[in-house]
């Protein structure tokens, strides 16, 4: 007979299984005799916070921290201990107790706000700028713009005759366009009589032809005609020319070759002649020696003292202008 040997059954130690921390508390709970709302009320908690406790509905609670909180405060009302109920939680609850990792937190520099001074700082340049640009217009102008509204072509022209009438004559269409100008340093070189009789020898015939033709040529207009009839009647000889008409004593005659502007006073600072004076016209006045003639257009008109041509030219200036006295 064969003998039949059983082999021994290794009895495998297993360890006892760990119970969930709320079975634990609410078997405690059971045991006593307590219901849920009594121990809400012993605990001072909400009445939803005891069963979720136990249904291990740790969501709805405020977050892991109370949850550990709530589980030992409640161990210790069952007389349980605190380290008993922590190890059942972290066995089963480790992972959903694990605090969510969160990155450093990045400092945010705040932008740097546009300067507000750049449009400030470009809008006071563009007014230094502008500034600027009108002083240099305002030093660059032309100083004979001064004496522009001596041009005036409708203003008329008022002439003081020796017998104290004032006879204003308005100004015809110019032919030429020049503008004159006024000296702004005076200057009163004297004509001596010895000077004017030498230079009278040698151009009394030309000039004397050359103004009798002027004469001729020129048609005088009604104003120059009704001006010519009133001075010839204080002296008949004028009607002759401007060389028989400065044969008198203290009488100066003007030829206007072109257009000039000019100022005549006599020896009482009496102001004879004053205004422009148009190409062809022929003026005649009378005052008391010596006169300053102020022309604004030296090479345009001829100058007759006592029938004798005064020379303009020599004392024309590098603007255009000439200022002598005649008879001194």
């Amino acid at each position: 007979m064969s003998e039949k040997t059983e082999a021994p059954s290794t009895q495998e130690s297993s360890t006892p299984e760990i119970k969930r921390p709320g079975e634990i508390l609410r078997a405690a709970r059971e045991a006593r005799g307590w219901t849920q709302e009594e121990v809400c009320q012993k605990l001072n908690l909400l009445p939803s916070y005891v069963p979720a406790l136990e249904n291990h509905e740790f969501d709805i609670l405020p977050g892991k921290t109370f949850v550990r909180g709530y589980l030992r405060t409640y161990a210790r009302l069952l007389d349980i201990g605190p380290d008993e109920i922590m190890t059942a939680y972290y066995h089963y609850f480790a992972e959903q107790d694990a605090e969510p990792q969160h990155s450093p937190l990045q400092s945010i520099k705040p932008e740097r706000e546009e300067s507000t001074w750049a449009p400030k700082i470009m809008t006071l340049l563009v007014v230094v700028v502008v500034v600027g640009l009108a002083v240099f217009w305002w030093q660059s102008r032309n100083p004979s713009e001064v004496v522009a509204m001596l041009n005036d072509n409708n203003a008329p022209i008022a002439v003081d005759t020796l017998d104290g009438r004032t006879i204003l004559e308005p100004v015809t269409s110019p032919q030429a366009t020049p503008n004159p100008e006024i000296a702004q340093d005076p200057a009163n070189p004297s004509v001596t009589e010895e000077e004017a009789t030498a230079d009278a020898e040698a151009t009394e015939v030309s000039t004397t032809q050359e103004a009798q033709a002027t004469t001729e040529e020129t048609p005088a207009t009604p104003e120059t005609e009704e001006t010519a009839t009133d001075q010839a009647s204080a002296a008949p000889e004028n009607t002759q020319g401007p060389a028989a008409a400065a044969n008198a004593q203290n009488k100066l005659v003007l030829v206007f070759k072109e257009r000039c502007w000019l100022q005549i006073k006599d020896a009482d600072n009496k102001t004879l002649l004053s205004g422009i004076r148009q190409q062809g016209e022929e003026v005649t006045l009378e005052g008391r020696a010596p006169f300053n003639l102020n022309i604004g257009n030296g090479g345009g008109v001829r100058v007759y003292y006592q029938g004798e041509e005064i020379s303009v030219a020599e004392h024309v200036r590098a603007n255009g202008t000439a200022r002598f006295n005649v008879g001194a």
